[in-house]
């Protein structure tokens, strides 16, 4: 199974940096600002993906 790290840019330039092993999900789950998004990403409006990194283990 393949793992990504990968770091969002909030419009108020934080930074959150999360690691999963499914990234498209993940996103969704930022986007969607639902139980299954970090409290990070539901107090910190809208943001850009800037970096991912991907890992075997």
């Amino acid at each position: 199974m393949s793992y990504a790290v990968y770091i969002l840019r909030f419009s108020n330039n934080r930074l959150y940096i999360g690691q999963t092993n499914n990234l498209e999900q993940r996103l969704k789950d930022h986007l969607s600002k639902t139980t299954r998004a970090s409290k990070f990403s539901k107090d910190n409006g809208d943001f850009k993906i800037v970096y991912t990194e991907n890992y075997a283990t």
